[in-house]
């Protein structure tokens, strides 16, 4: 989950990568869907293809991530992770 953020000393605004919000998510829409249809994973094999799906998807969304970064990254521009952000500054 990218999502464009304001730091309070810098006057310009940065992509900030939330990796645990995009898993809850990811994980949320999958039990969801485990849930529509209990009768597909209610066995043994259906919680290894219940797995397998989530590691899919996890393995998936790291390669978007990674290809998202490589767009927007060069060799001396990195993107930060772990940015402070003043809450105050918006109100």
């Amino acid at each position: 989950m990218a999502v464009n953020t304001r730091i309070a000393s810098l006057p310009y605004r940065v992509t900030v990568i939330n990796q645990y919000a995009a898993r809850c998510a990811r994980e949320d829409f999958l039990e969801a869907i485990k849930k529509v249809v209990p009768e597909i994973f209610k066995d043994k094999e259906g919680d290894k293809q219940f797995s397998k799906i989530m590691k899919t998807a996890e393995s998936m969304a790291l390669k978007r991530e990674a290809e998202f970064i490589s767009s927007k990254c060069s060799e001396y521009i990195m993107p930060h992770f772990n940015v402070p952000t003043d809450v105050h500054h918006f109100e």
